[in-house]
């Protein structure tokens, strides 16, 4: 067929039972069928896939009783093979498949709506106006926030509902119904992926949560934290980093709060920070 477009790729079968299988092995968005064959494997093509994937059926014939029996049969439309007709086939072929995705759309809509809690979390969505806030602690959690009175004033039952059936967000998000954004992000462990993180605050020596805040002096020089008890002769101070001696003046030296631990006296800028799965207890 010349009158088809580059852009739609036709997949020729030249027999009944040859397409059969080609339809167990892959995916198709149209069908072009092709009227002439006996009419008893018309019947069962037509009944196996007419509700699967649009069929447009084509025929050599204008006779009106074959584009009759091809739409009873479930033909989304009916093209004869003559100029007319085939040079409109890409424009009919992306007509009929925007119409099923459409169609299709919409009877999912519909079958997603039929469920009682979904209509119950859209209707409290609307009347609130509020987002649903997906968190993370031990286990993901939904809800609307809201407060307790405004929610029992208004009975709203969305966040009892979402906590009993999760799976509604993921429903209502493929159904475009609610749109999804990421917010922020939270650690999850590398071992078993858990998000059920305990962190722990550490000096640079290892010792674990035991320190206090201090002020502290910073070398300019290297940018290395300086023990100002270190005084040399004619008032002057050495960096052990980088054993220079320098005055001990702004210029030389930045003052910035630190920390120190309390266990081996060690001064730093930040602690650092362990964490603990409390799953399978990794660090």
């Amino acid at each position: 067929m010349n009158q088809i477009e580059e852009n739609i790729h036709l997949t020729a079968c030249d027999s009944i039972s040859a397409a059969f299988d080609l339809f167990e092995l892959k995916k198709f968005d149209v069908v072009l069928y092709n009227m002439n064959s006996n009419s008893k494997i018309l019947k069962i093509f037509f009944n196996e896939y007419s509700q699967k994937i649009p069929i447009i059926s084509i025929s050599s014939s204008n006779d009106p009783k074959i584009a009759y029996i091809s739409a009873k049969m479930g033909a989304r439309e009916f093209i004869a093979k003559n100029d007319k007709d085939l040079k409109m086939v890409s424009k009919s072929i992306h007509k009929i498949y925007v119409e099923w995705i459409r169609e299709r759309e919409q009877k999912d809509s519909f079958q997603l709506l039929n469920d009682t809690n979904i209509r119950t979390v859209l209707r409290d969505l609307i009347n609130t106006e509020l987002p649903i806030t997906q968190r993370i602690n031990a286990s993901l959690e939904s809800n609307i926030k809201i407060n307790e009175t405004i929610k029992n004033s208004y009975d709203i039952q969305a966040n009892n509902i979402l906590s009993n059936n999760p799976s509604i967000i993921q429903s209502l998000i493929k159904m475009q119904f609610i749109s999804k954004d990421l917010i922020g992000q939270t650690l999850g462990c590398p071992n078993c992926n858990s998000i059920n993180i305990f962190a722990q605050y550490s000096c640079q020596n290892g010792n674990k949560g035991n320190f206090r805040r201090k002020e502290i002096k910073i070398h300019s020089n290297c940018g290395k934290i300086i023990d100002t008890k270190r005084i040399q002769y004619e008032r002057q101070l050495i960096c052990t980093h980088c054993d220079t001696l320098f005055d001990d003046d702004p210029s030389n030296l930045q003052d910035m709060n630190g920390y120190q631990c309390k266990v081996c006296n060690n001064l730093f800028l930040q602690p650092g920070i362990t964490y603990t799965c409390n799953t399978c207890n990794f660090d």
